[in-house]
């Protein structure tokens, strides 16, 4: 799957784990400050509660991370629910695949 190199995908928040994706050091740096830690491919943070998840979603948000768009609890529907309950305000950016290769970028 193509990723944009330079920017933080967040792959899933939406269980006991966030997980995140980048292959820019700098943004890696930004992902640990955070307590993410690497797991394989990807760069992981356990979520204790909704309070937790909520708190790591405001700060994705705040350093302009990519919330990864598709079907069920996607990062991006996620947002968009806490958006709607008034816990997470502003604008946040989603990035969706048309084919393996290649994506799109949007802000919600």
């Amino acid at each position: 799957m193509g990723f944009p190199n330079n920017e933080i995908v967040v792959l899933d928040i939406a269980g006991d784990f966030a997980h995140a994706r980048t292959g820019n050091p700098a943004r890696k740096s930004d992902l640990f400050e955070l307590g993410f830690v690497e797991k394989a491919d990807d760069l992981v943070l356990p979520l204790h509660n909704e309070e937790d998840r909520v708190r790591i979603i405001k700060k994705l948000v705040d350093l302009k991370a990519l919330f990864s768009y598709g079907p069920g609890w996607s990062p991006s529907e996620l947002v968009g629910y806490y958006r709607d309950k008034g816990l997470v305000s502003g604008t946040y950016r989603v990035i969706a695949w048309t084919s393996p290769e290649n994506y799109r970028i949007s802000k919600q």
